[in-house]
């Protein structure tokens, strides 16, 4: 698909894009706030890379947070030499279109072309996602700690009753 990518600046670019969070299969109850604070947290944090239609229009983005965020349950030897990388979200009628991998890709190229960073790592369901089948054919691989997956339950207020507030989440790692 022809596009481009560049830094997402403006808030209502990344509020387009995160909006698909509040519906299949999410269906997380987002509140306007949460997306402000979300946008700001990642913004303070590290860098935020949209997809642009050659019209401008944005259709998806790639977060990296810089260092290892301390409240996961993974530890590495030099958290600070660890690039986070934190959503890849498409706009959902521009899915299985090569999108998500090619921001994956410049995700990679990216924090190898900051030559600081020594391993990559992201967090995805437990029970595997789109973005883990990506993630898996570019060498990234599942973190385990006595060979038992490192897991972490996260919760989020759903619009949808049908669908747990829970879900378990695994981190995959690639080394550079």
């Amino acid at each position: 698909m022809e596009g481009r990518i560049k830094n997402l600046k403006e808030y209502k670019e990344f509020r387009k894009i995160f909006e698909i969070f509040k519906y299949y299969p999410f269906y997380e109850a987002w509140k306007e706030q949460d997306f402000k604070d979300e946008f700001s947290y990642l913004k303070n944090n590290g860098e935020i890379f949209g997809w642009y239609l050659n019209n401008e229009e944005i259709i998806g983005l790639v977060s990296l947070i810089y260092g290892a965020k301390p409240s996961h349950p993974v530890s590495f030897s030099n958290p600070d030499k660890m690039m986070y990388l934190s959503d890849i979200a498409v706009l959902d009628k521009y899915r299985g279109q090569g999108v998500g991998s090619n921001l994956l890709d410049f995700a990679i190229n990216y924090t190898n072309l900051l030559k600081y960073y020594e391993a990559m790592y992201l967090r995805t369901n437990l029970n595997g996602s789109m973005s883990e089948g990506i993630a898996r054919s570019r060498g990234f691989e599942i973190i385990r700690n006595n060979n038992k997956i490192i897991t972490e339950e996260v919760s989020f207020p759903r619009t949808n009753q049908d669908i747990s507030e829970t879900d378990t989440r695994k981190f995959l790692f690639k080394r550079f």
